[in-house]
């Protein structure tokens, strides 16, 4: 099987609060150089546990700003 990862840091475009028990979408981008095309956007574990918030798995387009889908499954609101 070949595999062909590569890391990107993703940064939300404008701090957001999401809500308890909720689910948002939010404008974000890419930080490190990327050859557009399209990629799988997961999120790391390092940031689930720092966050406490999960990122949708999704299928990107890389040559702009892209969307990203947050949930937060925790009784409290959260900034990201």
């Amino acid at each position: 099987m070949l595999s062909n990862y590569q890391y990107l840091r993703v940064i939300v475009e404008d701090t957001a609060l999401v809500s308890a028990n909720s689910e948002m979408i939010t404008a974000a981008k890419v930080l490190d150089r990327c050859d557009g095309g399209l990629a799988t956007l997961e999120p790391t574990l390092d940031f689930v546990q720092h966050s406490k918030l999960l990122v949708g798995r999704s299928l990107v387009k890389m040559d702009g700003p892209i969307v990203i889908r947050l949930l937060n499954p925790t009784s409290y609101p959260r900034w990201v």
